[in-house]
């Protein structure tokens, strides 16, 4: 899973403005991402209207959102998983590997 520290953006200095309708699309990656915000875009100058920036759909188990961290001159995707866990095994002695009860989570 990739941790929200773990992630690359991009840098606009000498100003930063968008014009028009700006959508952002996100594909998780296969080992999943993980829930935590996210800098996006990092800006340095003028202060750009966030409201020219929309985002796609998101990812099927995810939630998204996007925030303009008018301090630190940020743009942040806010993301919160609501996939499943990992299952994993919830007995403490010998059990069948086939009853849904022995897993947290759905069974594998």
């Amino acid at each position: 899973m990739i941790p929200p520290a773990s992630t690359a953006s991009t840098s606009a200095a000498d100003g930063f403005f968008a014009a028009g309708t700006n959508t952002i699309n996100l594909a998780a990656p296969a080992n999943g991402l993980a829930s935590g915000d996210y800098v996006i875009i990092d800006y340095t100058g003028g202060n750009p209207d966030i409201s020219k920036f929309q985002l796609g759909p998101a990812p099927s188990g995810y939630t998204l959102s996007l925030r303009h961290d008018i301090d630190n001159t940020n743009f942040i995707l806010h993301v919160v998983s609501s996939a499943p866990p990992n299952p994993q095994w919830n007995v403490d002695s010998n059990g069948s590997w086939g009853l849904a009860g022995n897993w947290q989570g759905a069974p594998p």
